[in-house]
């Protein structure tokens, strides 16, 4: 008796934990799209691109590196930059943050999203507006209910890598 009570509690234990994952997985309507960036932040080009500098913002796209939506650098070839290209941003917490540009209502990768400044971002055609600044690239204007599509930073020593 003991023993059948002991498997039941086992397997019922076992059930709910393989299945807490279920639903909470987030998928992006933004296609999948290799991405794979590493800048080193002592690069002159890159020096003020750290973590101390809450705000700034890169872009990177097919036609390269874009610092604060002015300066431009040729990507390389082992650049990967996702479906619509990449902002990343120093967000208020002074830590790196990674979008797709394209906006999950459109999935236009030929519209991509206009970043405006380092804490905000706005759609061309649909003119949602996404809040970059905490780390999420939540939409604020209610026309979507998807975030940007994210992908992971990592920052160690003087490199930052992007990938997802």
């Amino acid at each position: 008796m003991r023993l059948t009570k002991c498997l039941i509690v086992f397997l019922t234990t076992m059930l709910g934990l393989s299945s807490c994952g279920r639903g909470l997985v987030y998928t992006s309507a933004v296609p999948n799209a290799p991405v794979q960036i590493s800048i080193n932040t002592k690069d002159a080009f890159f020096v003020h691109f750290t973590p101390d500098n809450v705000g700034q913002w890169l872009i990177v796209d097919k036609d390269g590196f874009h610092l604060n939506g002015k300066q431009t650098l040729p990507r390389t070839f082992a650049d990967y930059y996702g479906y619509a290209g990449l902002v990343i941003v120093v967000n208020c917490y002074s830590q790196y943050s990674a979008y797709d540009l394209c906006c999950p209502n459109c999935l236009d990768r030929n519209h991509p999203v206009e970043v405006l400044d380092g804490s905000t971002a706005v759609c061309p055609i649909c003119g949602e507006v996404y809040n970059l600044a905490f780390g999420l690239g939540d939409p604020t204007m209610g026309i979507g209910k998807e975030f940007l599509r994210r992908y992971s930073c990592m920052y160690s020593g003087d490199r930052l890598t992007v990938r997802n």
